[in-house]
């Protein structure tokens, strides 16, 4: 096997958190490994949220291209609105997996979201945001589930989600026991530290790609002992024992890089990457409120009990009159329903771009009062903010925050700006860039790259060509002039948009059964994504 490509993507990271941990010992190899490398800013997809910005690193191109956009997609069927999650059959582009095993190499690829149900593809695959219970049906091949089953540190159970903590760990600020949150994730990394080890033990692979997620979820639960800016000058004894809590998990997965360096040797060719940054928020922006206040949105008249099914409405608004909403918190957006008919809900299609502006006019006018500045940073349209053959599905309306926070969609008589209570840690559009290895220059910094550039970097890694149609560029930076001389780049033939065929996913089929969605559902709400 030609030098292996070992993509780590730690979900969340930051510099502003790694550079100080790096400084004070805490994770002493990853000092070293940048030391030896390359380190850059990576820029996270115009709205910085996991789904879209994961796709777009393995898949080389925006979300107006691939086509996805948040946890969930908007189903409108004029009568009323359903919010289903994205799988892996929305996907409009190709993944550089599927790009490699074209072209004779093959994969490992595990934790990534939106890679279920997982096309048959040459490797092994465990993916992202799958509940304990149905891991063997998502794993493939199953083969691969009952190898792991037979090791004795094995606990799908601590390898997925779970839900004991995450429940409480809401970003409105409710109480949650840091400690245990901290513990429960040393736990779950653990797992696929070992899951990975043994991948590169027993069936190594031309390319090894993982995501831990712990980092993003400490930070969304621990900022204030993560942010430099915040820690306590003089902090408690309960204080002391968060931080040190924290640095005990930054300190087990500095171990795991270097475990993972150890065993590929030093030829293989290591990218750490990251989907966004992290940084701080204290103030709620109620969006579906304005739109309530400027007549757009209405709310049920009485609560009412709803079936399983129709909580993924979740928004309890009444339907027949809301003509604009923002579906999530994770969101960032407004969408506008334009009728299909007269005398169905939604605006006249010839009042949508006044009410669109009337929108995006009223968004720019609301002030922060914590700062006095506007509380949106900036508005988009649909083809500003996501341009591209798949946008179909994007809101109509994005929305980026002046702290780059959540927007609320919560009823609000409060007002549409409220207080949070303290400062907790929301999604920065600036992530990381990281690479060590064979023809990777040495002790350097480059310039800002954008997260579309992590395929190519792999496709090139591999020795194969760089798809036509990829957005992303390769970081040339990254390598030596004589590795480059000795390899130039190569662009190659375009990645497919649209699978193929003869290997796309029934699309009509509902992969999730109700307890799955029940479960994701819950892991949404616990992090802040969903109210």
């Amino acid at each position: 096997m030609a030098t292996p490509t070992i993509l780590i993507a730690l979900d969340g990271a930051t510099f502003t958190v790694l550079e100080p941990l790096m400084k004070q010992g805490v994770m002493p190899f990853l000092r070293d490994f940048v030391a030896g490398g390359v380190k850059a800013p990576l820029m996270s997809t115009v709205h910085p949220l996991t789904p879209p910005a994961f796709v777009s690193m393995y898949t080389g191109r925006t979300p107006g291209n691939h086509g996805v956009f948040d946890f969930t997609r908007v189903e409108d069927s004029g009568e009323t609105v359903f919010f289903p999650f994205n799988d892996s059959r929305n996907v409009r582009c190709e993944t550089i997996w599927a790009i490699a095993n074209r072209q004779n190499r093959k994969a490992a690829v595990f934790n990534f979201v939106v890679t279920s149900p997982v096309n048959p593809f040459c490797g092994v695959m465990i993916p992202g945001l799958v509940q304990w219970k149905y891991l063997k049906t998502y794993t493939f091949p199953t083969t691969f589930y009952e190898k792991l089953k037979e090791q004795p540190w094995f606990n799908r159970k601590a390898l997925c989600w779970d839900l004991t903590h995450e429940r409480d760990a809401v970003s409105s600020g409710l109480p949650v026991d840091q400690l245990g949150w901290v513990k429960d994730h040393i736990e779950r990394e653990e797992q696929w530290f070992q899951v990975f080890r043994f991948m590169m033990d027993h069936e190594p692979t031309d390319l090894m790609a993982m995501v831990l997620d712990g980092v993003d979820k400490l930070q969304h639960v621990c900022w204030e002992f993560l942010d430099p800016a915040l820690i306590p000058a003089a902090p408690d004894a309960r204080q002391q024992e968060v931080i040190a809590a924290c640095h005990a998990y930054f300190r087990k997965l500095d171990d795991f890089l270097r475990s993972v360096r150890e065993k590929a040797g030093p030829e293989a060719r290591i990218i750490l990457t990251s989907d966004h940054g992290f940084g701080p928020t204290e103030v709620n922006f109620n969006i579906n409120q304005m739109l309530h206040e400027l007549g757009y949105l209405h709310w049920q008249a009485t609560a009412e009990d709803i079936s399983d099914e129709e909580k993924y409405r979740s928004l309890k608004l009444d339907w027949n009159r809301t003509v604009a909403y923002c579906p999530r918190r994770s969101t960032n957006g407004v969408y506008i329903r334009v009728s299909r008919q007269p005398g169905q809900p939604g605006i006249p299609a010839a009042d949508y771009d006044s009410v669109r502006e009337r929108i995006a006019a009223a968004l720019r006018a609301v002030v922060n009062p914590l700062t006095g500045q506007p509380m949106v940073k900036a508005v988009a349209t649909r083809d500003e903010a996501f341009p591209g053959a798949g946008n179909a599905g994007a809101p109509d309306l994005n929305v980026v925050l002046g702290d780059h926070g959540f927007v609320s969609t919560a009823q609000s008589p409060e007002g549409l700006v409220t207080p949070v209570g303290h400062v907790i840690g929301t999604h920065y559009p600036e992530g990381i860039l990281i690479a060590n290895g064979a023809g990777v220059a040495r002790g350097k910094s480059i310039e800002s790259r954008a997260i579309t550039d992590v395929a190519p970097l792999v496709l090139y890694s591999l020795g194969l060509p760089i798809p036509s149609n990829f957005e992303g560029v390769l970081p040339t930076g990254v390598f030596e002039p004589a590795h480059l001389a000795a390899q130039p780049p190569v662009t190659g033939e375009p990645a497919f948009e649209e699978q193929p065929a003869a290997t796309a996913v029934n699309k009509d089929a509902d992969i999730y059964s109700q307890e799955e969605k029940d479960a994701v559902y819950e892991q949404l709400r616990a992090l802040g994504y969903v109210e």
